[in-house]
């Protein structure tokens, strides 16, 4: 049986001074992060002494979904692997997912490198280009204040800063300066681009730099 593309997720802090609190922080995102994306976990979510990991149904997700944890856990950083796993679906094929995940976790520990990626079809310096961009993204999240963190959370979930105003009991205007503070188009544009990588076929040029350029130009 097939379906796919798939891919796995897996995470841990990146300074290993978190990892005391990292299980707990895991778990509460990860009831969240069932209800954000609906049908995407192709098995449940491993939650480690200090890992987590996720195996998904669609590959174009994935960014978006290892963003979302990051989110959720700020400002803890993290450590990110990501691979694309194939089309095998069923519990052997869940567990191998979850395995493969780790490892690459574990190479990325080993090597002291924030994100690792392996994914099928593309070059090394593809992929090197790919994890210099989620560096990025992770370095403006990190950036972050408490409020700006509050209203990036709120205008993600509720979709139109109105609603992202009222939620927080401030003015719209003050939800639009703390999203330009917090970067969002910027990250916005790094997102659009990952979404891509994972969803297009190898292809020559400067990605991803020519898709950001074009997403915050």
């Amino acid at each position: 049986m097939t379906n796919g593309p798939r891919i796995a997720v897996a995470a841990s802090p990146r300074n290993s001074r978190h990892n005391l609190e990292a299980s707990s922080k895991f778990q509460e995102a990860a009831n969240s992060l069932k209800g954000r994306f609906p049908g995407l976990l192709a098995a449940p979510i491993q939650i480690g002494e200090a890992t987590f990991s996720a195996v998904l149904t669609d590959a174009t997700q994935g960014f978006d979904f290892a963003t979302a944890l990051a989110e959720a856990v700020w400002p803890m950083q993290l450590r990110v692997a990501m691979l694309t796993v194939g089309h095998q679906v069923g519990a052997a094929a869940d567990s191998q997912a979850h395995s493969r995940s780790l490892a690459l976790l574990g190479e990325a520990i080993r090597d002291r490198a924030p994100f690792r990626f392996l994914v099928s079809g593309r070059k090394e310096m593809e992929v090197q280009l790919a994890e210099a961009a989620a560096l990025l993204h992770s370095t403006l999240m990190h950036e972050w204040t408490q409020t700006r963190a509050e209203a990036v959370r709120a205008y993600r979930s509720l979709g139109r800063q109105r609603d992202a105003a009222q939620k927080l009991g401030i003015t719209q205007q003050a939800v639009s300066q703390m999203l330009r503070g917090a970067r969002l188009k910027e990250m916005s544009g790094l997102e659009n681009a990952m979404r891509d990588w994972f969803t297009e076929e190898a292809r020559p040029g400067l990605w991803p730099l020519r898709n950001f350029e074009k997403e915050v130009g």
